[in-house]
C-alpha cells in the first residue's frame, strides 16, 4: 500500500496528540526527526538500538545585552524506548497493519496490550 503524505501526517498528529497519543512527549518527535522517520511504518524497519540514540539540542538565550548558546545532550529514557518497541509490537500484532492502523493506537490501548 502506498502511503500518502496526508496519511503520514494524520498518523503522526494522532500519536503526538496530547492526553491520547502514545508519543505525546516532545522528545519522541525530536528523536524521530533526528532519525529521519517520515512515516510511523518506518519504525518497524529500524533497529531498536536507534531508539537509544543521543542527540544535541542548542538553546539560544537573548537577555537583551548578551546572546548565549547552550548545548545539551538528549536521549530517551529506557521506559520511553520501551514505549516505542511496545508500539511496534502492538502494530505488528494487528490483523492487517497499515498506515491507518496507527490511528487506533492510544496510550490506553497500548497499556492494555502490554499488560494482557
Amino acid at each position: 500500500m502506498v502511503e500518502t503524505r496526508a496519511q503520514k501526517d494524520a498518523a503522526f498528529a494522532h500519536v503526538y496528540k496530547e492526553n491520547v497519543g502514545v508519543f505525546q512527549d516532545p522528545q519522541f518527535k525530536e528523536l524521530f526527526d533526528k532519525l529521519g522517520v517520515e512515516s510511523l511504518t518506518q519504525l518497524i524497519e529500524m533497529e531498536y538500538d536507534n531508539f537509544a540514540m543521543k542527540w544535541n539540542v542548542t538553546t539560544t538565550t537573548d537577555d537583551g545585552d548578551n546572546v548565549t548558546q547552550e548545548t545539551s545532550e538528549h536521549s530517551l529514557t529506557k521506559m520511553k524506548q520501551r514505549t516505542i518497541t511496545n508500539a511496534i509490537e502492538w502494530y505488528l500484532a494487528q490483523e492487517s497493519p497499515d498506515i491507518k492502523t496507527w490511528s487506533q493506537l492510544t496510550s490506553e490501548t497500548l497499556l492494555t496490550f502490554v499488560t494482557a
